[in-house]
């Protein structure tokens, strides 16, 4: 059972119309005439919608769609048939928390003219818009809890005067020269648009501009927009990439329509003046808010950022332990190339997450409530120096995790042998050259996550020995690999030790590496 979702109007609405309606172009090709954004969701005016696109396709033979099924699958839509309605074909996408409608007609149906004069008339009279979706609203409200087809019941009297309105001044339009249905901008996407006025009703003037497409010549802009999205073979590639001014306005509107979020932050890269800026850059964003439950109790709130190519919630999974601690993430991939890494907290831990981290701008406080923040910096990350003890104990345990590469490769077993070369070994490594950036450079530098800025600040030929220890699976291969890591990791300890004046055990080292060559030259006399 489905039950009623209204949420206030977003520009998200329409570029998903607009990536929609470009890949229905690619599909359907000179069959479709023209492609509509209608209903709730086209009209701004309107405040209030089910989160739900409606798309209306004039095709020229509504049956040559029936052969089309496993291509609409390929863009995940699903056939309904005609689903109650005579001459449609009627398709949805989403399953069960649906994100777009599909309406199919035939040129010259009757129901093309009646869902565009329906929207056109919203559209020209703002204020009926805005009395609609507040009769939406108060009726979501009041059927929150109950099957959506009460909800659809209930507005079926204010919708059907509308309707009557819109018929109303549709016709007085046609009689004073004008046009009901305005030239398709955005919303509407048409091949061979062509506008007539005069006494002709909506369906005598949808089919001749059907007439009058088939004599266009050469594709309309949305058909070349729509080739754009095709592959030298074919096959439908990604929706184009949202700029971080899009991203940054969907992320803050979203907040700003939403009353339960009282703040927004932003954490990570894109407030760390130090990091390099690149498409990759994912947006780390905090929502505070006045509680957790009403989000939780239906995920499809999410669908607002977009198409997404694969979804991970933490807090919901068993192998790998969250860390939430209250809070709840939502990390998205997001098709068109963006990644949102969405985690709500509740308002009461604010001034605790807060403190946790120094990479956080504000970016919306509504009420005024959170501290001035310093301007972000990275220090938190900064590189910190061991203690004797911790100095020791990575130089003692990458040499004695090397015997056990050494054990794996004499016995032939590659996975166990690289489990360890690249688990311990490789992560006392790592850690030793961390300290050795950090002690050339006073401590006040971060190597980033995995280490992955550490050619910043080590010696280039540092750098390059540490790219050489990565092997392929081949014996020999992990064999030069953990030599070459034995010959780094002493190099920097002894250049971390001189530095900080630690000590390091030169003679574990070659007794290690003593042990090393014999199980190597014995492995090779097997």
């Amino acid at each position: 059972m489905r039950k009623t979702d209204v949420r206030p109007w977003t520009p998200q609405w329409r570029e998903r119309a607009e990536t929609e309606m470009a890949w229905l172009e690619a599909l359907l090709g000179g069959e479709l005439l023209e492609l509509h954004h209608i209903g709730s969701t086209s009209v701004e005016a309107i405040g209030w919608a089910k989160p739900v696109v409606d798309l209306l396709a004039v095709v020229r033979r509504v049956q040559t769609l029936d052969g089309l099924d496993e291509a609409f699958a390929q863009l995940g839509y699903e056939a309904k048939g005609e689903n109650g309605i005579a001459g449609r074909r009627f398709y949805v996408q989403g399953g069960d928390r649906r994100t777009v409608h599909l309406h199919a007609f035939e040129a010259g149906a009757p129901q093309i003219g009646a869902h565009l004069q329906f929207r056109d008339y919203l559209e020209a009279h703002p204020e009926r818009a805005r009395a609609y979706g507040e009769h939406k609203r108060e009726l979501a409200v009041r059927f929150a809890d109950d099957d959506t087809h009460l909800y659809q019941e209930a507005k079926q009297p204010f919708v059907q005067r509308l309707v009557q309105e819109a018929e109303a001044w549709s016709a007085e339009m046609e009689a004073g020269g004008g046009l009901a249905s305005g030239i398709p901008g955005d919303r509407d996407h048409a091949v061979g648009q062509s506008q007539t006025s005069g006494t002709e009703d909506d369906s005598d003037r949808t089919a001749r501009r059907a007439q009058a497409s088939s004599t266009v010549d050469g594709p309309s802009p949305a058909s070349e927009k729509a080739a754009a999205r095709l592959s030298a073979d074919g096959s439908f590639v990604r929706p184009p990439r949202r700029s971080e001014e899009e991203m940054m306005a969907l992320i803050l509107g979203t907040a700003r329509a939403d009353e339960r979020v009282r703040a927004v932050c932003l954490n990570g890269s894109r407030v760390n003046p130090l990091a390099p800026m690149d498409k990759f850059q994912d947006y780390d964003v905090i929502y505070l808010v006045t509680e957790l439950d009403s989000y939780l109790a239906d995920d499809s709130w999410i669908d607002v950022f977009g198409e997404r190519v694969i979804l991970q919630m933490p807090e919901r999974m068993g192998l790998i332990p969250p860390e939430g601690r209250g809070s709840f993430a939502y990390l998205m991939q997001l098709a068109d190339g963006n990644r949102i890494d969405l985690r709500l907290i509740p308002l009461e831990q604010a001034e605790a997450y807060l403190a946790e981290d120094r990479l956080t701008r504000v970016l919306l406080d509504k009420d005024s409530a959170l501290p001035e923040l310093p301007e972000p910096s990275d220090a938190d990350f900064h590189v910190q120096p061991p203690r004797g003890s911790e100095f020791a104990d990575c130089a003692n345990e990458f040499w004695w995790v090397s015997t056990y590469v050494a054990k794996g490769l004499w016995r032939s077993e590659p996975l166990y042998a690289l489990d360890h070369l690249n688990g311990p070994v490789r992560a006392m490594l790592l850690q030793m050259l961390d300290w050795q950036a950090g002690a050339r450079h006073g401590f006040a530098v971060s190597t980033g996550k995995s280490g992955k800025y550490l050619d910043r600040w080590l010696p280039a030929e540092s750098w390059q020995a540490l790219l050489a220890t990565y092997p392929s699976a081949d014996s020999e291969s992990v064999w030069t690999a953990l030599l070459r890591m034995a010959e780094l990791f002493g190099s920097a300890a002894r250049d971390v030790a001189a530095r900080l004046d630690l000590a390091y055990d030169e003679e574990e080292e070659r007794r290690v590496l003593r042990y090393l060559l014999e199980v190597k030259e014995d492995a090779g006399q097997r």
